[in-house]
C-alpha cells in the first residue's frame, strides 16, 4: 500500500503520466495545515484520493487526548441552560437550527456540508474538489446592537499556547462557508470577529477579525486550491518548517537535488540565488532527465534553477561548504563570528527535557555537569521522571512536585555556580527545550500552591523558580508571571554572555552538513559523533523525535539504569561529543585562517568568538509594594536590554561582514577616512580646541550612508565611538560594556567622540574628542559607531521604586494605574463654588468654543480625570490653550485664593511642549488676559511674554511672583503655567521636598509617552485638589517600544505602551483590547467614562473647488466633497464634522510644460482636485532580484513628477479662500500669507525611500518636505504624498508596514489632498502570489493595518480616484 501511494503521489508531482482524479476531498483542517506550512504539496498530499491512513504515534495520540480534554472542560464551563450540545444532531438539520436560534445561545458541535450549488455558485467548478463535513466547535448567538440582526460568532477551541494562522484559516473558512448557507435566512449573518478558544482563558476566546480573511478564504478556495491540484510541479520546499508535517520523511527523501537539500534554505535565499541563473537556458526534457538520474534527483521543482544553473549556484560562496560536505561526507566548518557560545568556558551543564504532550508538563529530566569537583551536597548527575500512568489521568500533581524537583536541583546548581563564581553555559539541543524549561518555571510558581501542601517548601519552591527564571531567562514573557519580579541592575555592568545554548542554533549557524531540510539529532549523531553504529539500536532510535516519550511511555522509570535513564545519559553523551567536535572545526578553521593571512601578510586576525565567558554572579530579584509598578519597572529594564542590544547586533553583523567580505561589503558602522586635523574655536567660550576631519566612504547606492549621516547629532554627551576599521577594532566596541557607561560622559575607557559638524555637502564629518590612542593616520579607516547613552531609566526606576513603598501605596499614579474611573470621581478638597462654575460655564462663548468643546470643559470641572481624544485636524492643541486660558479667567480669577494656582504642561517632545506654551500665550494676548497669568518655559527659550527658568529654579520663581502679587493693591494669587518635560518635572519634585503639587497637569500627545515615564510628571500632580488633562489621539503612532509585549488579561492596564492607552477603560475598570480601539463598523465610539472626543475636523476641506484655467481665464467650479472628512469618519466616527472653511488646490495647466516621458494625462488626474484622496497604482512589467532597488527608484521618479507638476502649475489662494480665525465655529488662529513656506509634505515609512525621494527632487527651496512616518506626526499640509511602494513584503516587515496607526497618521496630514502612491501586490496582499497570505493576519497589527488599506482602495474605487501609471 505504501509503495502505491508513493508511485502515485511521485505521479502526481510530474514523473508519470496517471489520470487525474475526479474529484479530491478535503477536511478543513487538513487545508488549515497547509496554510500553517505555507506548502503546495501538501494540499495534494493531504487530500483522501492521494493519501493514506498514517498511523498515529504516541505523540498525536497524545495531542488528540489534550485537545478533546480541553473541549470538554470548556463545555462543563459554560451556561447549560443556554448551551446545546448538537453533536448527534444530523447534518441536514442544521440549517434549520440557525434558522431558530435566538440571541444568548450557545451552540456545540453543530455540523455542516456545503450544498452542490456552493461549487456551482461560488467555486464555479464541480470537478476539482469537495469540502468534508465540518463542525465548529462552539457558536454563540449574537445580537447586532444596531440592525438588530442575529449574528454568529464562530469559536474553534485549541489546547495551544497561543493562536496559530491554522487557527484563524479554519475558523475564517467557517465563517466564510456558513456566510453562503445562511445567505437566504432572514435576519441572520456572520460576525465580524471569529474566536479561538484557548486554555489560557477560559472565560473569553481570543477575538480576530474574519471580515477581512474571507476575501483571502473566497481567493483560496476558488482559485489558488484549484490551481494547485490542476499543477503538476506545486511549489515546495523542505526545511525547518517540516519537522512537524506528518509528510516531512517523505519530502526528505525527494528533496534531493532541489533547494531543500540545503539545510534551513528559505524562499529568500531561492529567490537570492535565481538572480544568478541566465535566462536563455532551455534544458530538453530528455537532458534534464539525464541529469537528474546522474544526481539520484525523484523529483523536479519549478520553485529552483534548472539543472545546469543549479551547478553553478552551488559552487557560490553561499552554498558552497554544504555542498563540499555532501562529497567529503564531513562536516566544514563556516566561520561566521558566533555569539551563541562564548570563549572561555570552563563548566558545561546539560539538560535533558522530555514534556507529555497530554498535560503539556514535564514527564522527565536529567541534568549533567561537566568541569567541576562536586561536594557531596551537590551531584553531578540529577534526574527525575513521573510515573508512565500519570498521563492517563487527569490530575497533575505528580508532574508539579516532579517541576518542584527539577526546578530545586536548577537551583541548587546555579547558587554552586555562584560561589565558584564559575564561568559556564547551559547546553541542550533544540530550541523547544529551552521554551520547555521557561514554561515549565513559570508554571510552577501558580501550580505550586495548589498542589504542594508543606507551605514553607512551597514558598522556596516559587522562590527558587524565580530565581532561575530571572537568572536565565529575562524576557518579556516574565512579564506575565502572576507575581511580577524584576532584577537587581548588577548584571548590567558586565557585557552579557549567553549561558543558554541551543545546539541546534550553534550548528546551524557554523557548520555545513550534507543533511536536507534541517538538522535532527539522529542525523547530527552520525555526523559529528564517533562510533554510531557500535551503538545499541534503541539508543540510536531514542534521538528520534519524540523517541525519549515513547520510551517513558513504556514504562520503566524509576531504576537507574531503566531503558529511559540510560537513553538520557546517551543523549548527554551525544551532547558532550557534538560539542566536542564543534571546538575541533572551530580550532582548526582558526588556524587555517591565519596560516592564510600571514601568507598574504595581513594583520587582522581571525576571531569566531567574540564575548567571553563571564564569570557567573548572582542577579537577585527586587520586592515592592505593588505588583503593576514592578512589572514597569521590569519593563524598563526590558526597552534598556532591547535597545543595547540591538546597537551589538549591528557591531556583530560588521565583525561577520568584515571577517568574510574586509570593507568591501556595507557595515553598519560610517565608514570614515581620516583627512586631517583642525582648529576649531568654541563660539561660547572662544575657547580652541583640535578636531578631526574625516571624509565619508560611500558604501551604497540605496542612500544607507546618507541615512547615518542624516542620524548623527551635534551634542557634548560624547555619543560616538570611533575605531580602527578592522576586526581588531570592532572587537574591542563588541566587548565594551555600554550599560555600565549608560549615564556617563567621562572616564569612558573607550575613544569616545563628539560631532561637531557635517561640511562639504555631507561629504566630510568633524569630530571632536581625545584622538591619541588611535593615532590617526591620514588615509587611514575608522568606522563610527553610536554609544549607547541613557540618562533617564535610572531616573523613572529610582521614582517607581520609591512608588512602591508599603508607605507611598496610595501615591497619584499608583491610584490611577489601579483604577482611573475610581480616582477620577474622588472629590476635590479644593472643589469649586457651584454659582461659579455656572457663570464660567457660561462665559465659554468668548472663547468661541465648539459644542464639544463645551462638553470636554464642563466636565473637566466634574472629574479629577479628563482623556481629551483628539483625532487628526480636531484641533487639540488650541483646545487645551482656550481651556487654560478659559479656566483661569473664569475659574480661578472668580475664586478667592491665597496661594497659587500651578497649571503643568508636558508632552513627549519639547516641541510639543513649546507648540502648546506658544498657543496658550496666542490666546492669552488675543483675549487681553495678559495680566491673569504668567507662562514659565523650563529648558526652552521661547517667545516675549514668557518666563524661561531652569527646573530647579522654579520654586524660587513661583515664591517670588506669588509673592509679588500679593503684596499689590489688589492681592491676587499667583497663576502660573508651566511647561516642562517629564525629566524637567522630576527635577523639580527632587528640588522642591515640600511642595503640595500642581493643581492641574496636562499631558498633550500622550498617546505617545510611556507609561512608566509619566510617573514622572503624574509624581507632581497635588493629591488631594490635582486635576489631571490627558490629550492625545491613540489611533495615531504611539511610544516606540523595542520589544514586542504579551497581551495582558482585560483585568491588567495596558502598562507596556502609552499613559492614555493605559488609562482608558471600561465603566466596570477592564483594560481595553488593542483591536476595540479601532473603530468597527456600524459600531460607536466608546473608550470610557473619563474619555470624550473633539469632533471638530478644522483641518480637511468640506468643499474642495474645482477650477479650470483656459488662456487665463478662470472658470470656477465648486464642487461639494466632503471627502477626506468622510473617509475618515470610518475611522472616528460619523459625529467628526468637518469645519474649515473652503480652501482647495487650483492649478493652471497652462504653465505645465509635458515631461518628456509624456505622462500628462496620468500627472493631470493625480492633482485633479475633485478628488481629495487619489491612489496611484504603480504597475511594474517584471520583477528582479534588485527589485527592492527597482522600486524605490522608480517610487521617487513618479513622486518627483508630481511634486514638480504641482510647484509648476500650482495657483496661489486669495485671502478669501484662507482660513479666517475669527468665525465662531473656528478657534484656530491662522494667518492670512499668500501660501505657507512648505507646499507638499513626502511621507515615507523607510528612510531608504526618503533618500531616494530627496534625491530624486534636487533642492526645492523648503517647499516641500520629505521624512518618515514617526518624523511627520501632528504636521500638516495642504498636499500630502503618502509612499507605500512595495513589490514584495516579507513576515518579518508586515507589522511594521501594515500598522493600523502608521497608514492612519501618514493619510491624516492632508488638509486638501492626500496621494497614495503603491502597488497592487500591497493592495492585494493577502491573495497576490508574491505576497505571505495568511500571515497578514496572524496580528492584530498588520490584520488591523490591512482593514485601513482596504478601506482606502475600496474608496478609491468607489471615487473612481485611481490612476494606474504603468512602468
Amino acid at each position: 500500500m505504501y509503495l502505491e501511494f508513493v508511485e502515485y503521489t511521485i505521479a502526481f508531482f510530474g514523473f508519470k503520466s496517471l489520470p487525474e482524479p475526479t474529484l479530491r476531498r478535503f477536511t478543513i483542517s487538513g487545508l488549515a495545515k497547509s496554510g500553517y506550512y505555507n506548502c503546495e504539496k501538501l494540499l495534494g498530499l493531504s487530500s483522501e484520493s492521494t493519501s493514506t491512513q498514517s498511523v498515529n504515534t504516541n505523540t498525536e495520540e497524545a495531542n488528540f487526548k489534550r485537545g478533546n480534554e480541553f473541549e470538554e472542560a470548556l463545555l462543563n464551563t459554560l451556561d447549560k441552560s443556554t448551551t446545546t450540545d448538537y453533536t448527534d444532531t444530523p447534518t441536514a438539520q442544521s440549517k434549520h437550527v440557525l434558522q431558530t436560534v435566538k440571541p444568548g445561545q450557545t451552540l456545540y458541535q453543530l455540523s455542516f456540508e456545503m450544498p452542490d450549488s456552493f461549487y456551482e455558485d461560488e467555486i464555479m467548478n464541480t470537478n476539482v474538489y469537495r469540502l468534508r463535513r465540518f463542525i465548529p466547535d462552539f457558536i454563540q448567538v449574537k445580537e447586532d446592537p444596531i440592525t438588530k440582526e442575529r449574528v454568529l460568532f464562530i469559536i474553534d477551541a485549541k489546547a495551544s499556547k497561543s493562536v496559530h494562522s491554522s487557527h484563524q484559516f479554519q475558523v475564517a473558512t467557517y465563517a466564510y462557508l456558513l456566510s453562503y448557507i445562511v445567505q437566504d435566512i432572514r435576519n441572520l449573518k456572520v460576525d465580524y470577529l471569529g474566536g479561538v478558544w484557548l486554555p489560557s482563558d477560559w472565560k473569553e476566546p481570543v477575538a480576530f477579525r474574519v471580515d477581512l480573511m474571507i476575501p483571502k478564504m473566497k481567493h483560496f478556495y476558488t482559485t489558488e486550491l484549484i490551481a494547485t491540484l490542476q499543477s503538476k510541479d506545486p511549489e515546495w520546499i523542505y526545511n525547518a518548517k517540516c519537522k512537524t508535517c506528518t509528510y516531512a520523511s517523505l519530502c526528505e527523501r525527494e528533496s534531493v537535488g532541489t533547494p531543500g537539500e540545503i539545510p534551513y534554505m528559505t524562499p529568500h535565499m531561492i529567490e537570492a540565488a535565481k538572480s544568478l541563473i541566465p535566462e536563455n537556458k532551455n534544458d530538453s526534457l530528455e537532458e534534464l532527465a539525464d541529469n537528474l538520474k546522474n544526481m539520484s534527483i525523484q523529483k523536479s521543482n519549478k520553485s529552483i534553477p534548472r539543472f545546469d544553473d543549479w551547478q553553478r549556484i552551488k559552487k557560490s560562496p553561499l552554498f558552497e561548504p554544504f555542498y563540499k560536505s555532501y562529497s567529503e561526507k564531513k562536516p566544514i566548518f563556516i566561520g561566521n563570528p558566533s555569539t551563541i557560545i562564548s570563549s572561555g568556558i570552563e563548566q558545561e551543564i546539560y539538560i535533558v527535557f522530555v514534556i507529555d504532550p497530554t498535560h503539556g508538563r514535564m514527564c522527565s529530566y536529567s541534568i549533567k555537569f561537566n568541569g567541576l569537583d562536586f561536594e557531596n551536597t551537590l551531584k553531578d548527575y540529577c534526574t527525575g521522571s513521573v510515573d508512565p500512568s500519570a498521563k492517563n489521568k487527569s490530575d497533575i500533581e505528580a508532574y508539579v512536585i516532579l517541576a518542584a524537583n527539577f526546578s530545586t536541583n536548577l537551583f541548587n546548581v546555579l547558587l554552586k555556580m555562584d560561589q565558584i563564581k564559575a564561568k559556564f553555559s547551559i547546553f541542550f539541543y533544540g530550541n523547544e527545550t529551552k521554551v520547555a524549561i521557561q514554561d515549565c518555571l513559570c508554571d510552577l510558581l501558580s501550580s505550586a500552591p495548589k498542589f504542594i501542601k508543606n507551605t514553607k517548601y512551597c514558598e522556596e519552591i516559587v522562590s527558587n523558580a524565580k530565581e532561575c527564571l530571572l537568572n536565565l531567562f529575562v524576557g518579556v514573557n516574565l512579564l506575565k508571571l502572576p507575581d511580577a519580579l524584576f532584577p537587581d541592575d548588577t548584571h548590567l555592568d558586565r557585557v552579557s554572555s549567553n549561558r543558554m545554548v541551543v545546539l541546534e542554533d550553534l550548528l546551524r549557524e557554523n557548520i555545513a552538513l550534507g543533511i536536507p531540510g534541517f538538522y535532527k539529532l539522529e542525523d547530527i549523531a552520525e555526523w559529528m559523533c564517533e562510533d554510531t553504529k557500535s551503538v545499541s539500536k534503541h539508543f540510536l532510535q531514542s534521538l528520534e523525535k519524540d523517541g525519549l516519550y515513547n520510551t517513558w511511555v513504556l514504562g520503566e522509570t524509576k531504576p537507574k539504569n531503566s531503558s529511559l535513564e540510560r537513553e538520557k545519559r546517551y543523549h548527554i553523551q551525544v551532547y558532550g561529543e557534538i560539542l566536542e567536535k564543534y571546538r575541533y572545526l572551530a580550532q582548526e578553521y582558526q588556524q587555517q585562517q591565519h596560516q592564510h593571512q600571514h601568507q598574504q601578510d595581513r594583520t587582522s586576525s581571525v576571531c569566531i568568538f567574540p564575548l567571553v565567558c563571564e564569570p557567573f554572579s548572582w542577579t537577585r530579584s527586587g520586592a515592592i509594594y505593588s505588583n503593576r509598578l514592578t512589572r514597569l519597572i521590569f519593563f524598563k529594564y526590558l526597552e534598556l536590554l532591547a535597545s543595547y542590544e540591538k546597537l551589538r547586533t549591528e557591531r556583530l553583523a560588521d565583525l561577520c561582514s568584515i571577517a568574510k567580505k574586509g570593507l568591501s561589503g556595507p557595515t553598519n558602522g560610517l565608514l570614515l577616512e581620516f583627512v586631517e586635523y583642525a582648529q576649531s574655536i568654541s563660539e561660547a567660550r572662544q575657547v580652541k580646541s583640535l578636531v578631526g576631519h574625516f571624509r565619508v566612504v560611500e558604501q551604497d547606492l540605496d542612500g544607507a550612508t546618507k541615512i547615518k549621516i542624516d542620524s548623527l547629532k551635534s551634542n557634548t554627551f560624547q555619543e560616538y565611538i570611533l575605531v580602527s576599521a578592522n576586526s581588531q577594532g570592532i572587537l574591542e566596541i563588541i566587548s565594551y560594556p555600554d550599560l555600565m557607561y549608560r549615564a556617563k560622559l567621562r572616564n569612558l575607557n573607550i575613544t569616545t567622540m563628539n560631532v561637531k559638524a557635517i561640511i562639504e555637502n555631507g561629504n566630510v564629518v568633524v569630530l571632536s574628542g581625545y584622538f591619541k590612542p588611535l593615532n590617526l593616520v591620514k588615509g587611514t579607516r575608522y568606522l563610527l559607531y553610536r554609544r549607547h547613552i541613557d540618562f533617564n531609566t535610572d531616573k523613572v526606576i529610582a521614582v517607581l521604586k520609591d512608588m512602591g513603598k508599603s508607605e507611598n501605596a496610595d501615591s497619584v499614579f499608583s491610584q490611577l494605574v489601579e483604577d482611573p474611573n475610581g480616582w477620577s470621581k474622588q472629590p476635590v478638597r479644593r472643589d469649586l463654588p457651584v454659582d461659579i462654575k455656572a457663570t464660567a460655564l457660561r462665559l465659554r462663548d468668548d472663547f468661541a468654543m465648539s459644542p464639544s468643546q463645551k462638553i470636554i470643559s464642563a466636565s473637566t470641572l466634574q472629574n479629577r480625570l479628563q482623556i481629551v481624544w483628539g483625532p487628526p485636524g480636531s484641533g487639540k492643541t488650541e483646545f487645551l490653550a482656550l481651556f487654560v486660558n478659559w479656566y483661569i479667567a473664569h475659574i480661578f480669577g472668580s475664586c478667592p485664593e491665597t496661594r497659587p494656582l500651578v497649571i503643568g504642561v508636558t508632552a513627549f517632545t519639547r516641541h510639543a511642549i513649546s507648540n502648546l506654551l506658544s498657543r496658550i500665550a496666542s490666546v492669552q494676548s488675543r483675549q487681553g488676559i495678559l495680566a491673569k497669568f504668567q507662562i514659565v518655559s523650563l529648558g526652552t527659550v521661547m517667545g516675549e511674554n514668557m518666563i524661561h527658568t531652569k527646573a530647579d529654579r522654579l520654586p524660587a520663581l513661583i515664591r517670588s511672583l506669588h509673592s509679588k502679587n500679593m503684596m499689590a493693591a489688589t492681592a491676587t494669587a499667583t497663576a502660573v503655567v508651566v511647561g516642562g518635560t517629564v525629566w524637567d518635572w522630576a527635577k523639580v519634585k527632587k528640588n522642591w521636598p515640600e511642595w503640595a503639587g500642581c493643581d492641574m497637569m496636562i499631558i498633550d500627545e500622550s498617546s505617545q509617552l510611556l507609561v512608566s515615564d509619566s510617573a514622572l510628571v503624574i509624581n507632581c500632580l497635588n493629591e488631594s485638589n490635582g486635576r489631571l488633562i490627558i490629550a492625545g489621539d491613540h489611533m495615531q503612532l504611539g511610544p516606540i517600544l523595542q520589544n514586542e509585549y504579551p497581551q495582558m488579561a482585560l483585568s491588567e492596564p495596558c502598562l507596556f505602551g502609552s499613559i492614555q492607552q493605559c488609562l482608558m477603560r471600561t465603566v466596570d475598570n477592564q483594560a481595553i483590547p488593542t483591536q476595540n480601539f479601532r473603530l468597527q463598523k456600524g459600531v460607536s465610539n466608546d473608550f470610557g467614562p473619563n474619555t470624550i472626543q473633539l469632533k471638530d475636523n478644522w483641518r480637511m476641506a468640506s468643499i474642495l473647488l474645482c477650477f479650470s484655467l483656459f488662456c487665463f481665464d478662470l472658470l470656477y467650479s465648486f464642487i461639494k466633497n466632503e471627502e477626506l472628512n468622510e473617509f475618515f469618519k470610518q475611522i472616528y466616527g460619523n459625529d467628526f464634522t468637518a469645519r474649515y472653511p473652503e480652501l482647495t488646490l487650483r492649478h493652471d495647466w497652462s504653465k505645465f510644460i509635458t515631461p518628456t516621458i509624456g505622462r500628462s494625462q496620468e500627472l493631470k488626474a493625480i492633482l485633479d482636485p475633485k478628488h481629495a484622496l487619489t491612489m496611484t497604482r504603480l504597475l511594474f512589467n517584471h520583477t528582479n532580484t534588485s527589485a527592492a532597488n527597482i522600486e524605490i527608484e522608480t517610487e521617487a521618479e513618479v513622486v518627483a513628477q508630481i511634486v514638480k507638476t504641482h510647484l509648476m502649475t500650482r495657483v496661489e489662494a486669495s485671502r478669501s479662500q484662507t482660513p479666517i480665525s475669527k468665525t465662531k465655529h473656528s478657534p484656530l488662529h491662522v494667518t492670512t500669507t499668500p501660501a505657507p513656506a512648505v507646499l507638499v509634505m513626502v511621507v515615507t515609512p523607510h528612510h531608504r525611500q526618503r533618500v531616494a525621494i530627496q534625491r530624486a527632487l534636487g533642492d526645492t527651496q523648503g517647499t516641500v518636505v520629505v521624512d518618515t512616518v514617526e518624523k511627520m506626526q501632528g504636521q500638516e499640509c495642504e498636499l500630502v504624498i503618502a509612499c507605500f511602494t512595495y513589490l514584495t513584503i516579507t513576515k518579518s516587515k508586515l507589522d511594521f508596514l501594515l500598522d493600523f496607526k502608521r497608514w492612519n497618521v501618514a493619510v491624516s496630514r492632508a488638509r486638501c489632498k492626500i496621494i497614495i502612491v503603491t502597488t497592487d501586490n500591497v493592495l492585494q496582499l493577502p491573495t497576490h502570489k508574491d505576497n505571505s497570505g495568511l500571515d497578514v493576519f496572524k496580528s492584530h497589527t498588520s490584520a488591523e493595518g490591512w482593514g485601513f488599506v482596504c478601506l482606502l482602495r475600496d474608496w478609491a474605487e468607489k471615487e473612481e480616484s485611481v490612476v494606474r501609471w504603468h512602468v
